[in-house]
């Protein structure tokens, strides 16, 4: 079964669920497990959206990757942030949503993560 999506991926079209709206366990909100992903072309561009990915708690896990956790209003917001920073005729900014079960089943294969950039800490965080 596809869904159609809402907010930051208004239009598209997913073979699971989308996370949208907040999650609510036990009077608390829940954050959603989530990956960004970008190739982008221009040095000035791709440093902002970088830093707008550390601005908002994520974590490098490659050169042009990021992983963390938001809670969904602030995972549009930054999806929001990123399309407003590139030039979207020549780059790229994939935001993918998780839930806890899904993000348990990733397979990394070959090299992983860039050993400089994510230690046994950040690991134990996500894996």
């Amino acid at each position: 079964m596809h869904r159609r999506s809402t907010g930051a991926f208004a239009g598209m079209s997913f073979p699971c669920p989308v996370v949208t709206g907040t999650i609510f366990i036990r009077g608390d909100i829940m954050p959603i497990l989530v990956w960004i992903l970008y190739d982008i072309g221009d040095d000035k561009i791709r440093h902002r959206v970088s830093k707008a990915c550390k601005q908002y708690g994520l974590e490098r896990v490659q050169k042009s990757a990021f992983l963390g956790k938001l809670e969904t209003s602030r995972f549009d917001e930054l999806a929001v942030k990123c399309r407003s920073l590139i030039d979207e005729d020549n780059d790229s900014v994939y935001l993918f949503p998780f839930c806890q079960d899904d993000f348990k089943k990733i397979k990394v294969l070959g090299q992983g993560f860039d050993p400089k950039l994510v230690n046994e800490e950040i690991l134990a965080r996500y894996f």
